[in-house]
């Protein structure tokens, strides 16, 4: 049984209910108390082994009653006065639990009672302020009611004053709108009467060449017909003439009437070739004019050079002159060149269109105004695979359209895309000139790299990427430059093209990855050994290529391929194209559209 109590025998004395109310007494502590208890509990200890027959049974009810009074909770007891001086552990009685928490109610309930009275002084608190905001409110809905009654007048007026701009806009509209309709008609008429002006122009332009041509073929004829009319009067026929004579004759008329169908065929061949050629040249003009109102658009782009009148006095146009010679007198020079190493995607113009849209019934039409020239087609398309990135794309029509033409490309044509040089022979020598110039800073690997030439202005990287590769290689400079002459840089080209081609034959595994410049490097390793040496000619080699590369196009494309704006591939497709067209005999026309034909195939697709 869980409980300790003093060693001290309580009834010792000849009355126990004597010796048991004096200790009772001795504890000062009215009512029931643990100590009390205890002594209870120890009494019955001492009395139930004396009870007989009746031991077990009391034994039992007093384990019953310690298991009632006592709960499961342990505490520490003093000695007792008269009872024992030892100290011992017991467990703690219901009642003093129900004591402890009764208090600890008490205490809780006076902490409540006091925030309680707190919470209604602020509540009264609160209640104030609610009586005062309330006020507040009132005069403001007062307040807000005026406030509504005034918007409402203005709102009226507002209303009124919508309805009277709504009609004077309507009546706006409507003048605008025949105002629009006049002026479009108009202009209709003026594109009308323009257009039949410049087809009568351009008819009356046209036909002055075949009416030069046919007077001078008309004088040419009237002088072989009064030539052959005077060989005709010499002859003179005879009945008397013989049998040779007559097939001499025939003989003769039968050369003149070969010789007449000779000259038909190579007329009719000749009118065929021109046709051909006037077709190329009226689809280059056209090409040449869309290219020119490019660089006019990127114009504030880049600076033009004044303009430069050919060499030598102008004349005006006399009669019969051909018209393709119109617009030739006077030319500007723009430094704006499209890129020839840029691909020029041809094949796909098939998959392009051009829109035009008319807004009176298809009488006149305008290009769209989203049309632009596209560098890859060779024309203004609004459509095609270079333009349209995204998945869709939507077109907003213009106002009152009732009509919409759609064109496709005539065909790919294999004439370059990129604007031609209009620059003079003086300017050439000038530009050529200034490329010989020779400048000396302070050190030739820091200096500006030089124009690469028109198409620069596409490409990514210039070529003090190659100083800086230099540099990163070795510390060797050199203070003044040492360019090589053209002639011994194309040589040292050449011959570095050919080491390029022989290590793919006999390349090892540890240099198939190597980069262009690491390949010119070993080159110029293999060739001089010493690495100093090596070092400055490889950058004699550079300066070359930096100093040629706006004189020679295959130095200009060496150099583009050694600072990464075209892969190494474009080399080897330029030599093997320079291979096929030294292998042809060309003597003909026909032998460069039979070539065209087999190297580019896709020439001949439909479009």
């Amino acid at each position: 049984m869980d409980r300790r109590y003093p060693t001290k025998k309580l009834f010792e004395g000849n009355s126990p209910v004597n010796k048991y109310e004096l200790l009772a007494l001795e504890s000062h502590n009215k009512g029931l108390t643990e100590d009390r208890i205890l002594l209870a509990f120890q009494a019955l200890d001492e009395l139930v082994p004396n009870l007989g027959v009746f031991t077990r049974i009391f034994q039992k009810l007093r384990d019953d009653l310690f298991e009632a009074v006592y709960s499961d909770e342990l505490t520490g007891t003093c000695a007792s006065p008269g009872v024992g001086e030892s100290e011992y552990i017991q467990r703690l009685p219901y009642f003093s639990l129900v004591k402890q928490v009764y208090h600890e109610r008490n205490e809780h309930m006076e902490k409540l009672d006091e925030q309680l009275d707190t919470v209604k002084e602020r509540l009264f608190d609160k209640h104030k302020q609610l009586e005062q905001a309330q006020e507040t409110i009132t005069d403001k809905e007062d307040h807000i009611n005026v406030l509504n009654s005034t918007k409402e007048d203005l709102q009226s007026i507002i209303e009124d004053k919508d309805k009277q701009i709504e009609e004077l806009e309507r009546d706006l509209e409507e003048t605008r709108e025949s105002a629009r309709d006049k002026q479009h008609h108009m202009e209709c008429d003026i594109s009308d009467l323009r257009e039949s002006l410049e087809d009568a122009k351009n008819e009356i332009n046209y036909l002055t060449q075949f009416k030069k041509g046919y007077d001078d073929m008309y004088y040419e004829y009237d002088k072989y017909v009064e030539t052959h009319k005077a060989d005709l009067l010499e002859k003179v026929t005879s009945d008397d003439m013989t049998e040779a004579e007559v097939d001499l004759q025939e003989l003769e008329i039968e050369e003149a009437d070969q010789e007449l169908e000779a000259v038909q065929i190579r007329f009719q061949n000749t009118v065929g070739n021109i046709m051909t050629e006037l077709g190329l040249l009226q689809q280059h003009s056209t090409m040449l004019m869309e290219q020119l109102q490019i660089l006019e658009e990127i114009k504030p782009a880049a600076p033009l050079r004044p303009a430069v009148r050919r060499n030598g006095p102008l004349h005006p146009r006399i009669r019969g002159d051909s018209i393709l010679s119109a617009g030739l007198e006077e030319e500007e020079i723009s430094e704006e060149v499209a890129d020839p190493f840029i691909p020029q995607e041809r094949v796909f113009s098939k998959y392009a269109a051009m829109l035009y849209t008319t807004n009176n019934q298809g009488k006149t039409f305008e290009e769209f105004k989203d049309a632009k020239y596209c560098p890859s087609c060779g024309e203004k398309t609004v459509i095609c695979p270079h333009k349209l990135g995204g998945a869709e794309k939507i077109f907003i029509l213009p106002h009152n359209c009732t009509h919409i033409k759609i064109t496709r490309p005539k065909s790919p044509d294999p004439t370059l895309d990129f604007a031609p040089s209009m620059s003079s022979p003086d300017q050439s020598y000038a530009s050529g000139h200034m490329h010989n110039m020779v400048t000396t800073p302070a050190s030739a690997t820091s200096r500006e790299s030089p124009s690469m030439g028109a198409g620069e202005m596409y490409m990514v990287h210039t070529l003090q990427r190659l100083w800086d590769d230099y540099r990163q290689r070795t510390k060797l400079e050199r203070t003044i430059p040492r360019p090589l002459q053209l002639d011994r840089a194309k040589s040292l080209m050449e011959q570095f093209l050919a080491y390029l081609f022989w290590t793919d034959e006999f390349i090892s595994d540890e240099e198939a990855n190597l980069s262009i410049l690491d390949t010119l490097y070993c080159f110029m390793h293999d060739r001089y050994l010493v690495e100093d040496i090596m070092f400055l000619a490889a950058h004699d080699f550079l300066s070359s290529v930096t100093e040629y590369s706006g004189m020679d196009k295959m130095v200009q494309l060496l150099g583009h391929v050694f600072v990464g704006n075209l892969d190494a591939s474009c080399l080897r497709y330029v030599l093997l194209m320079a291979e096929f067209i030294s292998a042809v005999d060309w003597k003909e026309v026909e032998d460069f559209r039979a070539f065209t034909s087999v190297v580019y195939p896709f020439l001949n697709v439909n479009v």
